[in-house]
């Protein structure tokens, strides 16, 4: 027997080396071609992992090794493609798992991964079924957006990454605070001009205007949500919010909706604070 070493990264289709399901898909592809005893990854360096075939050089010689392993990899390339970018507008946990959601009911999409400390996208799709430009769309549907990766090196690629990752709207990565501290502060102005004896509509319209700032990341949740066939908290939020307007009561569904969307925000805020 002896031992060829191919580079691994050049072997597989773009972005598959980070998937382990294609690695290993081309590993047992391998495994099963006659005169290969054994196929495996040496990973001692992580930055350029190698890929190791045990073969028989009287049953397979090394002339043709190259030419099977690289039409393995074509033959992964074309029922596997794979999507890893950066994302921006993540505000928390949950987000991401509603995002995840929304790219599991897209068709021809296999596996979809958000990861929220990373702030990255990661999706395996076939490509008879649907193609890079949809799934890039099903991100902006569920209210994130991708980036490309940086072309300036070193420090400067990193804060340019940062700067789109915590690009969550007007106001950054604190955008969700602001328009819920708006609301708590239209919300108690309402309250206090309803004690003076102003007319009615004077407090009324600044609840309306509180309602949007407090429902404007909560129903962006709640679209993502029902597009993932999830039911969450954000819609109970809404309708409770809808039903004290329906009924009148403007101050306690404004309340609520500060309340709700503070909470959020702070969660997200921490969660920041923590990845720092």
């Amino acid at each position: 027997m002896k031992t060829h070493r191919l580079d691994l990264l050049l072997l597989l289709p773009t972005g598959s080396e980070a998937c382990e399901a294609c690695v290993d898909r081309l590993l047992q592809s391998l495994r099963e071609q006659p005169g290969i005893a054994k196929a495996h990854v040496d990973r001692a360096n992580a930055e350029n992992p190698k890929l190791c075939l045990h073969y028989d050089p009287i049953a397979l010689p090394i002339e043709q090794i190259q030419a099977l392993v690289e039409s393995a990899g074509a033959a992964l390339g074309a029922k596997f493609e794979h999507l890893s970018l950066p994302l921006a507008g993540l505000r928390h946990e949950r987000q991401a798992k509603l995002v995840e959601g929304a790219f599991a009911k897209q068709p021809g999409v296999l596996h979809a991964n958000v990861s929220f400390g990373s702030r990255r996208l990661f999706v395996e799709f076939d490509p008879a079924r649907t193609t890079r430009d949809a799934v890039v769309a099903v991100a902006a549907s569920a209210g994130v957006a991708t980036w490309g990766e940086p072309v300036v090196p070193g420090e400067a690629a990193r804060e340019q990454v940062k700067r789109e990752y915590e690009h969550g709207g007007p106001f950054g990565e604190h955008s969700e605070l602001a328009f819920s501290l708006a609301c708590g502060v239209l919300t108690a102005i309402g309250w206090g001009l309803g004690k003076t004896g102003v007319p009615t509509l004077v407090p009324t319209a600044l609840f309306v205007v509180a309602y949007g700032f407090g429902s404007w990341f909560t129903l962006q949740e709640v679209v993502v949500a029902l597009r993932a066939r999830r039911f969450e908290i954000d819609f109970l939020m809404l309708i409770a919010a809808l039903g004290a307007a329906l009924l009148g009561e403007w101050f306690e569904g404004a309340l609520l909706l500060f309340l709700f969307t503070l909470g959020h925000a702070l969660e997200a805020f921490a969660m920041g604070r923590a990845r720092q």
